[in-house]
């Protein structure tokens, strides 16, 4: 089987935009090339300044190391920041698989109960849909229920049987309505992840973050770089990168966040 040469290949067709964030990865490698050139001085030069090395291999070594450097300390970050997301996410899951006993009034009207959007989910779910029906207020079942007190013992038994059932009913469509909901808020945050302008985003700013931690966990260590035009802006891209992250965590809580987006996909004609 003969493969592509490489004048065939369509690099038209190849994601440049994902590659983005592997390239970027030089950042914290070329600043962990410098600190190892500063520990102890002349380290890098003495490594690289080999006779049968032209400028261009020299260049080259560089730029590999600190891809592979670099790369391995984004990855090293990325992996760190799972554990405390996860942590969250987790969390999260927990407290809304509680059953909630508030009034409607009480909180926030769930974005799945809109009648806009669920009209159009219907039409893209069609025979997926749970059914349209609307869970009445807890409080006001329960002062129903209580009614039922009047009743003779034997109708009120089965007065409340059926209360109870209708409920469950209400309660699953309810749920099963949160649960496509929830589907498409995903879906919504997952296409924007995978945005040509997130991809160049974070290909760019998480390699500026992860130079930043580093230099900052270095700083304890290596006197040298102890001055405040190293340790305020790396402390400024530390600050940003909390500040993204919760920012992330709250729009991934916040199911309003992605309401008119799914309008806007829900409404398109191909779904």
């Amino acid at each position: 089987m003969v493969g592509l040469q490489p004048s065939e290949m369509d690099w038209s067709k190849y994601p440049i935009e994902k590659v983005l964030h592997y390239v970027a990865g030089v950042i914290p490698g070329i600043v962990a090339l410098i600190l190892l050139e500063l520990v102890p001085p002349g380290t890098l030069r003495g490594i690289l300044n080999s006779g049968f090395l032209g400028y261009r291999t020299t260049i080259a070594l560089i730029l590999l190391l600190a891809f592979v450097i670099g790369n391995t300390l984004s990855t090293g970050l990325g992996m760190l920041l799972i554990v405390p997301m996860a942590t969250l996410g987790a969390i999260t899951y927990g407290i809304r698989s509680r059953s909630s006993y508030q009034d409607r009034h009480a909180y926030d009207p769930a974005p799945w109960r809109d009648p806009n959007w669920r009209a159009l989910a219907k039409m893209h779910l069609g025979d997926r849909a749970p059914n349209d029906t609307l869970l009445e207020p807890r409080k006001s079942f329960d002062f129903k229920r209580k009614m039922q007190e009047i009743l003779p013992e034997k109708l009120r038994t089965v007065s409340l049987a059926a209360m109870d059932a209708q409920r469950n009913s209400l309660e699953q469509d309810d749920g099963n309505w949160a649960y496509w909901y929830q589907h498409f808020h995903d879906l919504i945050i997952q296409e924007e992840d995978r945005s040509f302008d997130t991809y160049i985003r974070k290909g760019l700013v998480f390699n500026l973050e992860t130079a930043a931690v580093f230099l900052v966990v270095c700083a304890f260590g290596v006197p040298t770089i102890r001055h405040w035009w190293v340790i305020v802006p790396a402390s400024a891209w530390i600050i940003y990168l909390i500040l993204e992250m919760a920012g992330e965590y709250a729009k991934r809580l916040d199911r309003w966040s992605t309401f008119a987006a799914q309008i806007k996909y829900l409404s398109k004609k191909d779904t």
